[in-house]
């Protein structure tokens, strides 16, 4: 009791007006507020309407988020598929589209344009050849 005496006196001289505060709890609970209020929480939120109460279970709240970032992860690496496979389909080689960027009788002129182009280079070899006096084994020889 010393000790409490020389800390009141202490806080006297140093602060008249604190020490004069009374000590005790302005709050007062019911000793059986803790016990019901549980109850009276789910009271409440069950009457209200717009409140959805979901399961507080520790095993069903980590079940469901797995499932729902499973069910997420499933659905993306679905739509990954679908849209490669797509995309895979509609894809055309060089060949195939140049093929279908021009019509026939372009190719028909184009093709008929070369092999005269290479006729006309095969001839003025040919004669080159013959004027020169070049011997044709040779050239064959050594390609």
């Amino acid at each position: 009791m010393d000790q409490k005496e020389e800390i009141v006196k202490e806080l006297k001289e140093i602060s008249p007006k604190l020490a004069e505060i009374k000590k005790n709890d302005p709050i007062l609970v019911d000793e059986q507020y803790f016990y019901h209020l549980k109850e009276n929480i789910l009271v409440k939120v069950s009457n209200d309407s717009k409140t959805t109460i979901y399961p507080t279970h520790f095993l069903v709240r980590i079940f469901l988020k797995k499932w729902f970032y499973s069910a997420g992860g499933l659905l993306v690496i679905l739509i990954l598929i679908i849209t490669f496979s797509i995309f895979r389909n509609n894809e055309l080689s060089s060949e195939e589209y140049i093929l279908t960027t021009f019509d026939s009788e372009t190719m028909i002129d184009y093709l008929l344009e070369q092999t005269q182009q290479n006729e006309d280079k095969n001839d003025l070899l040919y004669n080159t050849i013959l004027e020169e006096d070049i011997d044709e084994f040779l050239i064959i020889n050594e390609l």
